[in-house]
């Protein structure tokens, strides 16, 4: 064991690539920081991602303060991989004597030809000896020196794992471990190019530089870099696992703020996680440094974290480590468990062996035989000596290794069981500080346990036995919410109480019901936490993975806060469609007879269900119960469902839409995917075929987490479509009756009408478009979003949109307008001729204009041909009149690529429509230093009148609704910052509209600008901008400015309730105050503000509620939000307290409610 140091350096190879042939120059296309900002998309605060280096050199650990400060203000940490299941892995591989497969037998002849004769040269091995390890080892002997050499004790994302632990984060991985564990085995992961090429450079001069490229923060190098990989070599290590690391920081953002790590090749490019972010709706954005801080001077307040009692798998003893200690499968009765703790690289070992009765009873010769056995493979002993510990002789033991690492060592006999407990760390202080001495000293021998009474459950229903001591308790009150929405599951909770060691044991198992499935562990697992992560009763003092019943299980530790405080053992179990919670509760931290309990909890198989033919009026087939309508949106959808397997089978049929059609059966078919599809899912198999007068299509796909498998079957019979649907767990994915569930389906009373949805029906759609029947134009602009366009029907549409029609003023849509979006979205370069063609037509020809059709042409992302003219029409002949307003938003989207050619645009903004429809280019210019602002300044005074002109106009008005124009206006002149610009924001401040008002206030405080008093004093007493006015006043730290009148619980929960209009659509017309209510809510006394409101233009009143805040009240935000108006009944003094009870309940819920726990079949 002790040469792990080089074991784990080859697995840390699974967590970096850092090998490359050419060195691309340093470019500053991308942000020189490797720390990116997280928001939006429904977060409330930002999560962080920062892009490391697998490496122990200390001069890759000047972090800079901006990264550190994040860490430390995120409530998680997770690195690639979590580092106790990486600790598992390596511990497991310290033992394991895996043979790699020989490289001639993974690659072709050809392929091995041309790499032999180099590799054998360069790795002195026979050709047909060399193994695939042979070349990983090579390629990578520079990293493994550099491991060996770095002065920091663990490499880069556990080092900073270590010190999110310290500050009581909640750690945990990004991917999972089988994501990495095996890539650099897997043959089909060997790239033969990419081999020739890492073999052919000077690896040590190559990874110096790279080190320092990573030291620079140079991220468009680091980029660079990969890019010149194969694309096999990127796909593997890269593309694919980005796609499923994003999905995991969506994932684990919405639980807890965040800070990520992951190797730096990550993050950048089309494929890379930052940009896979943003196509998820986030916003990512670079954030910079002011200074590096060396990792000998950052420090940090540390919390107390409690170490995990690990006890033997037969219960004789126990022992304290920072981690769960695994045990090692070894070939001897030798019971062994280390934990490896990769933040700091110490080891905790503890052996436990038998004495053999022909040894003897001479027990200090044992020992010293038994302490030189361990050092003759260790290396040098430096001291050694005779102590007395846990009422036994022992020896205890310094060694150092070849390597440099020290080891302490204890050594003792106990009930003729021999124990070996060690520690190994560098330095060699490290070896003798209190919390080693904690470690040694936590060593328990467990007596055995008394004769007890204990129950030996063997459910049927739910397919398990467990060994339960005590007595069975019933209509147990427990004391953990155990998630029991019956919408979802079938659930049954058996409880036992031992009264020898008042010890509460609890089995609860739920299973989803016909139509549900779990899709993954991910929101199960955060649910089971939150159930126990209640400040004002428990907290958690461990949670990690197990292995139970050969599955991988949740362990949660928590302990109670009251006086008697309760610790709990919790353990989640998913298999199939199940989930099993494994709860046992004591009033000790000794968990030995809780343990027990776990590990008597065993898996009993199914009984089969009896298959056989069931038929309603429509259809017939093979299935395990009879079909049962089924609740859900489709009403022709009927589900039979499989107890022994927890599978779910479903027939539905719908008649298809009018102007419904494909070109062609592969497109059938890769819509009937789609359709089928969540975003997790991954296609496993398609197919399509004819049969019968009918079209077949057959679709497998498989769930994240591999936890169950969806087969599809789409028959189209005549119009009517019918879905044949089997959602099982992977394992029961080839028993026969899954095959005949398809196979035997037959549809009764079978309709002779052919099948259409081959012919086109987009021309008769553009034909009864243009209809003079209203019903038939109707229809058809219904089916718009449903009907899809090809090449073929360019023509017909290009006479749609460039005829003039006669627009109904009551219709909602424009016959021009459905074809430009038909147009935009087939972006052909033929529509760009005609729109250049027709662009200098008079005004009037059409029914759009000029800048209408610049605005198409910049619509049409995927073709560059159309952005290419839309800048050379307005280049040369831009439009001075129409909607030129529209080409606002995609005129910001060109200045992030060309913003020189915005530049060339400027002297338009003497234009009045020119001016608003480039304010917003040149607030994100000036803000993103796309242009230097000393070019803009020479138009300020363009952007400036166009600014006073519009507020004179809106001053004049008698009411004012929100106006685009004058926001891009206004963010324009902040981001100029002149004297001049924010004189005129400052008059902006005496506009009798206070949407003006609090917009020019937000700005002027962006510039550093102290509001009048007035000013603020306006937005505060007004319901509707009094939190907003707050709120910017305290980002800038001047919330002492807000007036004290208005700086209360009760005025905030007026305006909590007037900003639900916008939200809500609907105008508060009066809020009258009832009474504040105190209510436990959420496991904490909080206060809530009840009124009652009325509304514009409506007679009956309701009851609005604010809350909850905290009790104290000078403590002006909502901690547990739970705002609304209760519309269910009409306002009633009465049953205030009813209806405040009615209100609440649904936000009582867990964050993570039971519908995010499992997925309902499509």
């Amino acid at each position: 064991m002790y040469h792990f140091g080089k074991i784990f350096l080859a697995v840390l190879l699974l967590l970096c690539i850092l090998n490359k042939p050419i060195l691309a120059q340093p470019s500053t296309q991308l942000p020189k920081t490797f720390l990116w900002r997280i928001s939006g998309n429904g977060l409330q605060k930002p999560s962080y991602l920062y892009g490391t280096i697998h490496i122990t050199e200390k001069r890759a650990f000047f972090f800079g303060d901006s990264m550190y400060r994040a860490l430390e203000i995120c409530e998680g940490y997770a690195a690639e991989l979590d580092m106790d299941s990486l600790s598992s892995y390596v511990t497991n591989s310290l033992f394991e004597n895996k043979k790699s497969k020989l490289l001639k037998d993974v690659l072709d002849k050809e392929t091995f030809a041309k790499l032999s004769k180099n590799l054998s040269k360069k790795l002195n091995i026979p050709a047909n000896k060399i193994t695939v390890a042979d070349v990983r080892s090579e390629m990578n002997k520079t990293y493994r020196k550099s491991m060996s050499k770095g002065e920091m004790s663990g490499f880069m994302d556990a080092y900073l794992n270590n010190i999110a632990k310290k500050q009581g984060k909640w750690t945990g991985g990004i991917e999972d471990m089988e994501d990495q564990v095996g890539i650099d085995d897997d043959e089909t992961t060997i790239d033969p190019e990419f081999i020739l090429q890492q073999l052919s450079n000077d690896e040590e001069i190559f990874f110096n530089q790279l080190v320092k490229i990573y030291i620079d923060q140079d991220l468009q190098a680091i980029h660079d870099l990969y890019n010149g990989y194969s694309s096999k070599f990127k796909s593997v290590y890269l593309d694919k696992r980005n796609i499923k690391m994003a999905k995991r920081l969506d994932s684990l953002a919405h639980i807890r703020t965040m800070f990520f790590t992951m190797g730096v090749a990550h993050l950048s490019g089309d494929g890379g996680v930052i940009e896979l972010l943003k196509q998820k709706g986030f916003t990512v954005e670079p954030v910079f440094s002011s200074k590096k801080i060396s990792p000998d001077k950052y420090s940090y307040e540390s919390v107390q974290s409690s170490w995990i009692t690990n006890y033997a798998k037969d219960s004789s003893f126990s022992f304290k480590a920072p981690g769960s200690a695994k045990l090692l499968a070894m070939d001897m009765p030798i019971d062994m468990y280390m934990y490896m703790d990769l933040g700091t690289n110490y080891v905790y070992y503890v052996m436990k062996s038998g004495i053999a009765a022909s040894i003897g009873n001479n027990y200090d010769s044992i020992l010293n035989k038994m302490v030189d056995g361990m050092t003759a493979k260790t290396g040098k002993v430096i001291s050694k000596k005779n102590i007395l510990f846990k009422n036994a002789n022992a020896i205890e033991l310094l060694s150092k290794s070849d390597d440099g690492m020290f080891m302490r060592t204890i050594a003792f006999i106990k009930n003729k069981q021999a124990y070996i407990i060690l520690f190994g760390a560098k330095p060699k202080e490290t070896c003798f500080t209190t919390d080693v001495d904690y470690y040694f000293n936590s060593i328990e021998i467990l007596i055995a346990n008394p004769t007890q009474k204990i129950t030996t459950i063997n459910d049927t229903t739910y397919y398990y036995s467990a060994v339960f001591p005590g007595n069975e308790i019933k209509n147990l009150s427990l004391p953990i919410a155990i998630e029991e929405d019956r919408q979802y599951w079938n659930f049954e909770v058996k409880a036992f109480m031992d009264e020898d060691y008042s010890n509460l044991y609890i089995i609860a198992a739920k299973e989803t019901k016909p139509g549900y499935y779990i899709p993954s562990d991910t929101a199960l697992f955060t649910l089971f936490e939150n159930q126990l992560n209640q400040k004002e009763k428990f907290k958690i003092t461990h949670k990690g993975f197990r292995t139970l019943c050969g599955e991988t299980a949740l362990e949660i530790l928590a302990t109670g806060l009251t006086k008697d405080s309760i610790h709990f053992t919790t353990t989640h179990l998913i298999k199939n469609n199940r989930v099993y919670s494994i709860v046992g509760a004591n009033l000790t931290e000794d968990k030995s007879q809780v343990e027990k309990f776990i590990q008597s909890f065993k898996l009993l198989e199914a009984t089969p269900t009896n298959w056989q033919t069931h038929k309603n009026e429509i259809f017939s087939t093979w299935s395990p119960t009879k079909f049962n309508y089924f609740d859900t949106v489709n009403t022709n959808n009927f589900i039979s469902f499989d107890k022994a397997t927890t599978a779910s089978y479903q027939v539905s049929y719908e008649t298809l839409k009018p102007y419904q059609y494909w070109l062609s059966d592969a497109a059938y078919l890769n819509e009937q995917i789609k359709n089928s599809k969540n975003s997790e899912d991954s296609l496993v198999y398609s197919n399509i075929s004819s049969t019968n007068n009918a079209i077949v299509a057959n679709v497998v796909l498989e769930s994240p987490m591999k936890y169950n498998t969806k087969k599809f079957r789409f028959i189209l019979h005549a119009d009517t479509l019918f879905t044949l649907c089997a959602i099982l767990p992977k394992e029961h994915l080839l028993n026969n009756n899954n095959d005949d569930f398809f196979n035997r389906f037959e549809i009764l009373n079978k309709a002779t009408t052919p099948i259409s949805i081959f012919e086109d029906k987009a021309e008769k759609w553009i034909t009864n478009i243009q209809s003079t029947d209203s019903a038939t134009r109707e229809q058809a602009y219904n089916a718009f979003y449903n009907i899809t366009f090809y090449k073929k029907h360019l023509p017909a549409l290009h006479n749609l949109f460039f005829t003039k029609h006669i627009e109904d003023e009551n219709s909602y849509y424009s016959l021009s307008g459905l074809a430009e979006n038909a147009l935009v979205d087939l972006a052909d370069s033929s529509t760009i001729v005609l729109l250049k063609q027709n662009y200098n037509q008079p005004n009037g020809t059409y029914n759009f204009d000029k800048a209408e059709m610049v605005n198409m042409l910049f619509r049409m992302k995927n073709n560059s041909w159309a952005n290419t003219i839309a800048k050379e029409l307005l280049l040369k002949q831009p439009p001075l009149n129409g909607k030129i307003e529209l080409l606002t938003y995609n005129l910001r989207d060109v200045c992030e690529t060309d913003p020189q050619f915005i530049l060339k645009l400027m002297p338009l903004s003497k234009d009045s429509l020119w001016a608003y429809a480039l304010a917003g280019a040149v607030n994100i210019a000036i803000d993103s230093n796309y242009i230097p602002t000393t070019q803009l300044l020479p138009f300020e005074e363009n952007f400036i009148k166009e600014t006073q002109r519009r507020l004179r106009i809106i001053h004049q008005l008698d009411t004012f609704n929100f106006e685009p124009q004058y926001y891009w206006l206004f963010g324009a002149l902040q981001s100029f910052n002149t004297k001049a610009s924010n004189a005129v924001l400052q008059t902006a401040l005496q506009n009798k509209h206070l949407d003006i008002v609090y917009d020019a206030s937000h700005y002027l405080l962006q510039n550093d600008w102290v509001l009048p008093s007035t000013t603020i004093y306006r937005l505060a007493e007004n319901d509707m901008y009094r939190l907003g006015i707050y709120e910017k006043l305290k980002n800038k730290n001047l919330q002492q400015l807000f007036p004290k009148q208005f700086a209360t619980q009760k005025m905030f929960a007026r305006s909590y309730l007037k900003t639900l209009d916008e939200e809500e659509d609907y105008s508060t017309d009066s809020l009258t105050f009832i009474k504040e209510k105190v209510y436990v809510f959420k496991g904490k006394k909080t206060k809530f503000y009840l009124y009652k409101i009325s509304f514009v233009g409506a007679t009956e009143t309701y009851l609005a509620i604010a809350g909850g805040f905290n009790l104290n009240a000078s403590k002006l935000d909502i901690e547990n939000y739970a705002c609304g108006v209760f519309f269910d009944e009409a306002f009633d003094e009465e049953n205030v307290d009813t209806f405040f009870l009615k209100f609440i309940q649904p936000f009582e819920e867990d964050e993570e409610d039971a519908a995010a726990t499992v997925n309902e079949v499509k």
